[in-house]
């Protein structure tokens, strides 16, 4: 007998799971969503032009106040009073033997998320002891490592060429794309990129703006002459074009040419009746963002490569809004990204590396990533010619470099 855990998911011999309907989230149709806001919003233009500020009348008359209590709000919580008196020496800086963090956040270190950033402005705040004793980085430290000042044109919408502008009334997901996970190593899920896309915009362009190193990786020879193998360098994402989006039960294919139908091998085998799963759809990964029933939150699945998998999810649903970018070729927008940590050669821990070097007897470790000129100058002479034809030479992409 299968036993209940508190949080709703059931455990045991019983291989379903039975999830709490609290933890699923509604499906929601993007064009659905869309054309409800069309009507409820009627002609207004979504996305065009700021919405014209409310009259004090019309606020009282929402809020059910009076006039008099709208100018008193005004008075206090109005754009006029974010301001820094210059008397109390707060412009010029901080006083002598105080910091920022002091003076503006006081006693709001009470608060959880107010105290986390306080403390990542110390160097060793940023660690923390686990019960085994061995530092871990803190969660607070998230912001170091994630990129949120990616910019992209926000040019007002009249200063945009009509024939650039997005077509509005407009909707834009938020679309959260995750680090490929490595098959039979533990690590923790880490989100790459955040994507903004608009929906009229087709998987095949969120297809092509996801990185991914696997991407750039070197199909071909790795022995023998180093500028033959630099002319004959092909990349995985040149020679191996298929990939596919999972998204509730549906299999999205690159159809363009050069690609192969990966999800036809997974559906027949799915079809068997001993497999138990399924029925399982197949489409075009031309297929618009406003044509799909998505669930917020809910993990879907991109693959490439064969077997590199990442994971993503839709984080958010909303219409276009003027401070939007309103162009077109903008999106899918990196709204922020991961920072990767660079890969510099062993041996002049300046460049680079841009090869990784196997069966070395002259690399301090095997494998070892070099930059070009001291794998150069230490394993080949001036005509390319390796000193020792033991050695493998594979090309190496620092991830340092997607930063």
């Amino acid at each position: 007998m299968a036993e209940t855990e508190p949080d709703g998911i059931t455990t045991g011999k019983d291989p379903t799971p039975i999830i709490k309907e609290d933890y699923v989230r509604p499906l929601i149709n993007v064009g659905e969503f869309q054309r409800e806001w069309e009507e409820r919003l009627g002609s207004v233009e979504v996305g065009c032009f700021p919405v014209a500020k409310d009259s004090d009348e019309v606020i009282a008359e929402k809020m059910g106040i009076t006039t008099a209590d709208v100018e008193d709000l005004v008075a206090v919580c109005g754009e006029g009073t974010l301001t820094v008196d210059a008397g109390d020496g707060w412009a010029a800086g901080p006083p002598t033997g105080h910091t920022w963090s002091e003076l503006v956040m006081g006693e709001a270190k009470q608060l959880a998320t107010v105290a986390l950033r306080y403390i990542n402005q110390t160097p060793t705040g940023r660690w923390k002891r686990n019960p085994k004793g061995n530092r871990t980085a803190m969660l607070g430290d998230y912001s170091s490592m994630f990129r949120t000042d990616c910019g992209a044109p926000r040019a007002p919408r009249d200063e945009v060429p009509t024939a650039e502008r997005v077509p509005t009334p407009n909707v834009v997901l938020m679309v959260s794309v995750v680090q490929a996970q490595v098959p039979k190593i533990k690590s923790n899920i880490r989100v790459d990129r955040d994507y903004m896309v608009y929906g009229g915009q087709t998987l095949v362009e969120l297809k092509d703006a996801i990185l991914c190193p696997s991407d750039w990786t070197s199909v071909g020879p790795t022995t023998g002459n180093i500028n033959k193998i630099v002319k004959n360098r092909v990349t995985a994402k040149e020679k191996y074009k298929s990939s596919f989006f999972y998204i509730e039960g549906v299999f999205y294919d690159d159809k363009r040419a050069g690609c192969h139908d990966y999800s036809s091998f997974i559906v027949d085998w799915a079809s068997e009746r001993t497999r138990g799963l399924g029925p399982f759809r197949t489409n075009s990964m031309d297929a618009r963002f406003n044509q799909l029933s998505i669930r917020m939150g809910q993990p879907y699945l991109y693959c490439h490569q064969g077997d590199c998998e990442h994971l993503f999810v839709f984080r958010d649903l909303r219409m276009l809004h003027p401070s939007d970018p309103q162009c077109a070729t903008a999106y899918p927008w990196v709204v922020a990204r991961t920072r990767f940590p660079r890969v510099v050669c062993m041996v002049c821990r300046d460049r680079s590396s841009q090869w990784c070097i196997t069966r070395s007897h002259i690399a301090p470790t095997d494998p070892a990533f070099l930059c070009d000129r001291c794998c150069r100058v230490s394993h080949y002479d001036q005509m390319g010619r390796p000193y020792n034809n033991c050695v493998q030479l594979n090309p190496f992409i620092d991830p340092g470099v997607f930063n």
